[in-house]
């Protein structure tokens, strides 16, 4: 009996020693994954905190860009105000200080009969720049005039409709001089949609010339507003030669558009398509 008290008591502390390995085993096995998912868990935190900066950085790189993007070109012009037809345009640094000219009908016997105002930037540099100016007039002298009839009837057309469809060749050119050649018309307003019309490039003269005007005109149902640049082309050297009735001129001319290999183009575009869309 004794001997198998011995045995009994040899197999329950045997197994109590195994039971008490196994739970030391596990215990251990079970510290060393807790310990092992901490550091993953730690690790992936590290991980997130990156991710994250890295996406404030790139949420801070965006609104900075749209900051850029949404930035007023015109911030830093002044401001030029013709009282009398309750207008305003802004202009650059770049160019003089505007003078303004009323002009009474019949003053100027080589433009017809009209009333309107001249808003002249004084020629910068004569080799490049034959000048700047703009001209406003009320919509009702360009229809009770004889000569703008036309011209009326295509402004509003624009004003309505707000594209170029049917519009070409407006302007208020002296009588002694005459379009030869001209772009297609490009539709454009102002900030608010209020001022509405066409601008182009062209060839105006009296005779054969090189020479480039960027042309726009607007209205607001009241108002006209007409922008006149006009400048020596870039290409002239290649077609002064050949000038005349049978010039390649006018088809170069024809051809020109805002993304054009020409100054008038390049400064329609850094310059005055912000100042025709400034006219309030």
């Amino acid at each position: 009996m004794k001997t198998v008290w011995i045995v009994l008591i040899s197999v329950v502390a045997t197994a109590m020693i195994a039971g008490s390995g196994s739970y030391f085993y596990i215990n251990h096995k079970a510290e060393t994954a807790k310990n092992d998912l901490q550091a993953q868990i730690n690790d992936l935190s590290v991980k997130l905190a990156d991710v994250s900066d890295n996406s404030n950085n790139t949420l801070v790189a965006v609104a900075n860009t749209n900051q850029n993007t949404n930035t007023d070109p015109t911030d830093g012009w002044k401001t030029f105000t013709d009282s009398n037809y309750a207008t305003t345009l802004k202009y650059p640094s770049t160019l003089p200080v505007p003078t303004l000219s009323v002009v009474k009908m019949g003053a100027q016997d080589i433009f017809p009969n009209i009333n309107w105002d001249n808003i002249k930037f004084p020629v910068q540099v004569a080799e490049q720049s034959y000048g700047t100016s703009v001209n406003i007039s009320t919509l009702a002298e360009y229809k009770n005039s004889s000569a703008y009839v036309q011209s009326y009837n295509q402004i509003m057309s624009v004003y309505n409709n707000k594209n170029a469809s049917g519009a070409s060749k407006l302007l208020m050119p002296p009588e002694n001089a005459q379009i030869t050649a001209s772009s297609s018309p490009t539709y454009i307003e102002n900030t608010n949609g209020e001022y509405r019309g066409i601008y182009y490039f062209a060839n105006i003269g009296q005779d054969y010339s090189t020479d480039l005007a960027l042309i726009a005109i607007l209205t607001n149902n009241k108002n006209v507003v007409e922008l006149n640049v006009t400048m020596n082309s870039d290409k002239s050297a290649q077609y002064t030669s050949t000038l005349g009735k049978d010039s390649t001129f006018p088809s170069y001319v024809a051809n020109l558009n805002s993304s054009s290999d020409e100054t008038i183009a390049n400064e329609f575009l850094s310059t005055y398509q912000y100042l025709i869309k400034s006219i309030k």
